[in-house]
C-alpha cells in the first residue's frame, strides 16, 4: 500500500467510525467477542496484507478549495503536514495521543493505573 493509499484508507476508516461512510457488513471471526478483543485490545501487531472493505480503498480526490486539483501524492503529503502541524501545536506524538485519549481509556486510567 502506498503512502497516499494509506491516507485514503485511514480517512475512510475514520469516516466509517463516525457514520459518514456506509460500509457493507461482512461475516468474519472478528465479529465474535474474542476475535474483536484480540483485534482491538491485544498488543499483537496486525498481520500485513489483511483484507479490507473495498469502501476503505477508494481513491476519489476532490479539488482542494485553496490549492485546486491535487494528485493522490499531494493529498497524502498535505494531510500528513496538516496533521503534523496540529500535533506540534500541542507537542504531541501519536503514542501520547493513544495513551491519553478518552476513547482508548477503559477501566484503567491513561497511565495503566486501575480506576478507583
Amino acid at each position: 500500500m502506498t503512502a497516499s493509499a494509506t491516507q485514503v484508507h485511514l480517512i475512510a476508516a475514520a469516516r466509517m467510525a463516525i457514520g459518514t461512510l456506509a460500509v457493507a457488513p461482512k461475516r468474519t471471526t472478528l465479529a465474535n467477542p474474542v476475535g474483536r478483543w484480540l483485534a482491538i485490545h491485544s498488543p499483537l501487531p496486525w498481520p500485513k496484507g489483511m483484507p479490507t472493505a473495498p469502501e476503505l480503498q477508494e481513491q476519489r480526490w476532490p479539488k482542494h478549495p485553496g490549492f485546486g486539483q491535487l494528485s493522490a501524492r499531494d493529498w497524502g503529503v498535505l494531510i500528513w503536514r496538516h496533521t503534523d502541524h496540529h500535533l506540534r501545536q500541542f507537542s504531541l506524538e501519536a503514542a501520547e495521543l493513544q495513551r491519553d485519549h478518552p476513547l482508548f481509556v477503559s477501566q484503567d486510567d491513561a497511565h495503566g493505573h486501575p480506576a478507583d
